[in-house]
């Protein structure tokens, strides 16, 4: 008898030969890269809390403001208006005054110093002689300097009003006028 012819034989494919039988396919190789990099990332942005974008992505410095630049741009006021102020209305003065930061000037009627260093400087204010009480820190290297009578520009922010003087508490000298 006769055998029926064999069959045709298969096209190759394009790429040339077929694939030995037990070989991977290049695709699923890449496939494992892929995961492998894709774990390693997110697990780097798991522990460091994504510290690579911070890192990169840091914002611009700030320019911080000294002193005297800060002063210049902080409202001036005359000891003795500021004094007045609390004497007509408590109340109203602490909302115009309290917590914000001035330029205060006046003549120095009182200074003393305390052991940290601390310079408390009296601007003299009207007949009553109620001064508004400056506190100079110690790194201030003026306040130490001022005499009686000098004429002073004094930037600091307003304490309230403290028994019977207007208080203001982290003050600088920023400008002295010696009688």
């Amino acid at each position: 008898m006769d055998q029926p012819p064999p069959p045709p034989a298969a096209d190759p494919p394009p790429g040339g030969a077929l694939p030995e039988e037990g070989s991977k396919a290049p695709w699923k190789s890449l496939m494992w890269v892929f995961i492998l990099v894709g774990s390693v990332q997110l697990l780097c942005c798991t522990c460091c809390g994504g510290g690579l974008w911070i890192f990169f992505h840091k914002p611009a410095a700030r320019h911080e403001m000294t002193p005297l630049e800060r002063a210049a741009g902080a409202e001036a006021v005359q000891a003795g208006d500021m004094e007045q102020d609390y004497l007509d209305n408590a109340a109203h003065a602490d909302s115009l005054y309290r917590g914000k930061f001035f330029r205060i000037a006046g003549i120095v009627s009182s200074k003393t110093r305390d052991s940290l260093g601390m310079t408390y400087v009296g601007l003299a204010t009207s007949e009553l002689n109620q001064p508004v009480v400056c506190i100079v820190g110690p790194q201030d290297a003026e306040a130490p300097k001022l005499k009686e009578g000098d004429q002073v520009i004094i930037a600091g922010t307003c304490d309230g009003y403290n028994i019977n003087h207007v208080r203001v508490k982290d003050a600088f000298v920023v400008e002295v006028h010696p009688r």
